[in-house]
């Protein structure tokens, strides 16, 4: 098996869909000796927020010297994105050697009609690849929701949820309580939970929960914790407080504005994390100071062209096209923008147009590279419903060469424009790919992956 086999393999078990359950994930880490006890784990769950957290987490961890491993989805660009051990993607040499492995233990249970799902046979994948490599410290994203999500098969040692808000309803829910509850699973007994939501229905529920599971829970928010200083185009400086705990001047390259939300969060649980790993307690300052500032984190508010601005965002529902805003707002000012974006046909897209049809002075429709793409011209008839005449509305076939045209047009003149690229993984990791911003020397055959 090479790589190309192994990545047609593990896309050809979409076929089995998406069965929420931890059934399946239990028999095929049963069968791998169950590498999943040797692990510290940190669970992070949420409706947005989730991937940054990580990425937040991990550059604190690392600037500590743990050797941390993360797993999160959906990727951008490759399926080996999701297996990162001390900031490395996974070869795509022990990629293959890791599949061969869960694979065995794959058929052994097909033999009892037991048929594994993609994320499962992937986060198996992970849980094992990480036990071999003996990592200090697992970051663990849920693919859906929480209680029975694959990933919710490990015993973690903490549990963070960033937030809570409507998105997959068809299986967890129609209303943000549902979700909470559901996401709610990954609380463990007898352990720590952060939460970066500060909505009191929703901590009423997570309070509940916790006390029932006698775990301590802490509330990170960003109001009271961080104090910003000074704003410019490429970072922001802040001061965190908590408690007796002041650290000033800390700085990071993540300047839209939901990113203080996330990055509050991630310090909160950072400490406590540091804490149980034996770190020495007197350079903790400095550990979270140089993680933060070298955190990158792509498809997130990422800029790509400084002149004219231009900004790959993968917003996708509305809870993340709220924030979105509200960064362009704060970023961009007295900016006229103009909005590229792709849409799933499985997302309420109707709800996305109504809450960013005043946001922007020109919206160009196009299609992610997916089956599952909502197609151009519908999506422009919906803004074409909602949207205020003013609005220029059209559509592109071509997105790539129309983001060159943008560049061209405004590289040389005054007038304020900001692109955005939005709505969906799958187009902004496109772009990513089609512009090279991206080290992986062997890339994914397949697109439709996430």
């Amino acid at each position: 098996m090479n790589y190309s086999q192994a990545e047609a393999y593990l896309y050809n078990l979409r076929l089995y869909g998406t069965k929420l359950g931890l059934n399946n994930i239990a028999g095929l880490l049963d069968q791998l000796n169950n590498p999943q006890k040797s692990l510290f784990f940190v669970h992070i769950a949420g409706t947005n927020g989730k991937g940054s957290v990580c990425a937040i987490l991990n550059a604190i961890l690392r600037s500590a010297g743990l050797k941390t491993a993360v797993f999160t989805s959906p990727h951008l660009i490759s399926l080996r994105e999701r297996f990162v051990v001390n900031n490395k993607v996974i070869s795509a040499k022990r990629f293959v050697s890791v599949l061969k492995k869960v694979k065995k233990a794959s058929d052994e249970l097909k033999k009892s009609n037991i048929i594994p799902t993609f994320f499962e046979v992937v986060t198996a994948m992970a849980i094992d690849y990480f036990a071999g490599q003996q990592v200090d410290v697992v970051i663990l994203e849920t693919g859906m929701g929480g209680s029975l999500d694959a990933t919710n098969i490990v015993n973690s040692n903490i549990s963070i949820i960033t937030n809570v808000s409507l998105d997959h309803c068809r299986y967890l829910g129609n209303t943000v309580e549902k979700i909470a509850e559901d996401k709610a699973g990954i609380i463990k007994s007898n352990q720590i939970f952060f939460t970066g939501s500060t909505d009191p229905d929703i901590l009423s529920i997570f309070k509940k929960i916790c006390e029932h599971r006698k775990t301590k829970m802490i509330v990170s928010d960003e109001q009271k914790n961080l104090s910003v200083r000074k704003k410019t185009v490429g970072s922001v400086e802040f001061d965190y407080i908590d408690n007796n705990v002041c650290y000033k001047n800390l700085r990071t390259r993540l300047t839209a504005p939901y990113q203080l939300k996330n990055t509050a969060l991630a310090v909160s649980a950072a400490r406590m994390i540091l804490n149980k790993k034996s770190v020495d307690s007197s350079n903790v300052e400095n550990y979270i100071r140089n993680g933060l500032r070298n955190v990158s984190i792509k498809g997130r508010f990422q800029c790509i062209c400084a002149k004219p601005p231009v900004i790959l965002d993968a917003a996708h529902n509305i809870a993340g096209f709220t924030v979105l805003k509200q960064a362009v707002s704060d970023c961009f000012p007295n900016y006229k923008v103009c909005l590229m974006i792709g849409i799933l046909k499985d997302k309420d897209y109707q709800s996305v147009c109504r809450e960013i049809s005043s946001f922007a002075d020109e919206i160009v429709c196009v299609e992610p590279d997916s089956a599952r793409k909502l197609p151009a011209f519908k999506l422009r008839q919906c803004f074409k419903n909602i949207c205020a005449e003013s609005v220029k509305i059209s559509v592109s076939l071509n997105s790539m060469r129309t983001v060159k045209k943008f560049i061209e047009k405004n590289h040389a003149i005054n007038d304020k424009k900001v692109l955005i690229v939005c709505g969906s993984f799958y187009l902004v990791g496109d772009f990513l790919r089609k512009m090279g911003l991206t080290r992986l020397k062997i890339a994914d055959k397949e697109s439709d992956y996430r």
